[in-house]
Formats: C-alpha cells, sequence, structure tokens
C-alpha cells in the first residue's frame, strides 16, 4: 500500500514540474523544439517516458 501511495505521489509532482515547465515555455514563447535544441537534448535523449 504504501509503494503505491508513493508512486502516486511521484507521478502528482511529475505532473505539477510539467505543468510549470510548460508555463514558463509559453511565458518566454518558446516551442518545444526550441527548448531541446537549446538543451542539447532531443525527447529521444530522455527516455520511454520523456522524463
Amino acid at each position: 500500500m504504501a509503494d503505491e501511495t508513493e508512486h502516486e505521489d511521484q507521478e502528482g509532482f511529475g505532473r505539477a514540474v510539467g505543468e510549470r515547465l510548460r508555463l514558463i515555455r509559453r511565458q518566454k514563447r518558446l516551442s518545444l523544439q526550441a527548448v531541446e535544441a537549446d538543451s542539447g537534448r532531443g525527447v529521444q535523449g530522455l527516455g520511454a517516458r520523456g522524463l
């Protein structure tokens, strides 16, 4: 049961971080491709889930 709760907490945290990053990207009017190019990493370099 604790493992399930921990997994849900991690999922919720991941969603919150993703939402925050999207908000910042929109405020700066940056495309996802522009951010990936600037970081030197594409989605492929981030693993199967894109994390």
